[in-house]
């Protein structure tokens, strides 16, 4: 990158609300103060102590294992947010595929991740490659990537019972959020809901 337009760096407003709208489905919303649609946020929902979890995605060299089948008990989710009119607003249901997110563990971390180098072009215009033109001040992080590189990040953490709305959770809604997260009645016009199932190898079924 050439570095065009990347002074002031922009401020992109962001937060975030989960809430666990029904057992295993997650409802988030949240803002980001960058009109030109193509961002996507990517929010992991995995084990506390997930091996290879880091910062936002997974460390592929962690381990030499190739393991195609899911394991039984371990969770790990990863979904795109899509931004419009400065605000995105998904439910993601992972309810239909209880092999894939068994949810067998008492703690579990969301994290929420953008970098800009996974930024289509006419946002790198002003964000950067590594960031130059990118700041929030309650989320920018300058150590989870190498060399100093600026992204987005932050975390929130439920629990087994949150997930699954046992226990005290039957009757109330889990809600986690930022502290800057401000309620709105105003439509986000992104809504983009999902249903996560992945069919499992373990099964040994095809579809029918």
């Amino acid at each position: 990158m050439t570095g065009y337009d990347v002074n002031p760096p922009f401020e992109v407003g962001f937060s975030v609300k989960a809430t666990v709208v029904e057992p295993r489905v997650i409802r988030f919303e949240g803002t980001w103060n960058v009109l030109p649609v193509g961002t996507r946020i990517r929010v992991v929902l995995r084990d506390e102590n997930f091996p290879g979890a880091h910062g936002g995605e997974l460390n592929w060299d962690a381990s030499d294992k190739v393991d195609l089948d899911p394991p039984k008990d371990e969770t790990f989710m990863q979904e795109q947010l899509f931004v419009k009119n400065r605000r995105f607003n998904k439910k993601v249901d992972m309810s239909k595929d209880p092999t894939m997110y068994p949810f067998t563990k008492d703690k579990y971390v969301l994290e929420f991740y953008y970098n800009p180098r996974s930024a289509p072009p006419h946002i790198q215009d002003k964000f950067g490659w590594s960031g130059e033109g990118i700041t929030d001040k309650n989320f920018l992080n300058t150590t989870i990537r190498p060399n100093g590189q600026r992204v987005v990040f932050t975390t929130l953490t439920l629990t087994k019972e949150q997930i699954l709305r046992y226990g005290d959770w039957v009757d109330k809604t889990p809600v986690v959020k930022t502290a800057n997260y401000v309620e709105t009645t105003q439509g986000s016009g992104a809504n983009d809901d999902v249903i996560l199932k992945v069919p499992s190898l373990r099964s040994g079924q095809g579809t029918k």
